[in-house]
């Protein structure tokens, strides 16, 4: 089965991030050069899915996301992400779209995105929904770091802990600017990209190294690939 690796800062992510899922690795500057740029992969074109199921020790959380890649005007990408989350009658729904722009370094592909807006966010309780959106409306604008393997019909994401690319960097001498929030683990990456290139480029197979996927999303059952359109055929 043919796979492609992808590797780099990502929103795909976001929305998850908002219902409290594993702390993403967050950058707050780009992490390509204009040289490393490159054409959206078909494969990652069209809608896919993913369903989790979890546990906070007392309490099964079910998690449903769903992406939706298409090309843009200005040759980047846009995605529209979907979560829905399950608690006991507590039920989260959120939506959000990102620009993201895809890159090569050394065979690895990268993909770039930043949240462009959260379209909605609502709380359901015994039966009543609550609109959460106004406050989600100052959430950073960050860059997510995930890795992505493409399969023939899906792709894995892997989402890497700051904490160990920050030591990988302190180990190997590595210049890899970052700030950590006081009294949380929090970090927020301020490298340029021409400082994530040389890190990646280095170290981007021990990143990732004997890590399981933190999602796998399906492509959508009779869904086909999004074409660009072409104006001159309208």
């Amino acid at each position: 089965m043919k796979k492609t690796l992808f590797v780099g800062l990502m929103s795909v992510l976001a929305v998850m991030v908002l219902t409290g899922c594993k702390q993403p690795c967050q950058s707050l500057l780009t992490t390509y050069t204009e040289e490393n740029l490159i054409d959206i992969p078909e494969g990652l074109i069209g809608t896919f899915m993913c369903e989790q199921s979890d546990s906070d020790g007392e309490t099964v959380i079910k998690r449903f996301y769903t992406v939706t890649l298409s090309p843009n005007i200005n040759e980047n990408g846009i995605l529209e992400v979907t979560e829905k989350t399950i608690k006991n009658e507590e039920e989260t729904t959120a939506a959000s779209t990102h620009e993201v722009v895809f890159f090569n370094i050394n065979g690895y592909l990268f993909v770039d995105g930043t949240l462009r807006e959260i379209t909605s966010l609502t709380e359901k309780m015994d039966g009543e929904e609550f609109p959460g959106l106004a406050m989600w409306q100052f959430v950073p604008r960050f860059h997510l770091m995930t890795m992505i393997i493409q399969n023939e019909n899906s792709f894995e994401v892997y989402s890497p802990d700051p904490e160990t690319i920050v030591a990988l960097a302190k180990e190997n001498s590595v210049n890899l600017p970052h700030v950590k929030i006081d009294n949380s683990k929090m970090i927020i990456f301020t490298a340029t990209g021409e400082q994530w290139h040389a890190f990646l480029e280095q170290y981007a197979d021990l990143l990732f190294e004997d890590q399981k996927p933190d999602y796998v999303f399906v492509r959508e059952q009779n869904t086909e690939k999004t074409e660009v359109s072409d104006p001159d055929k309208e």
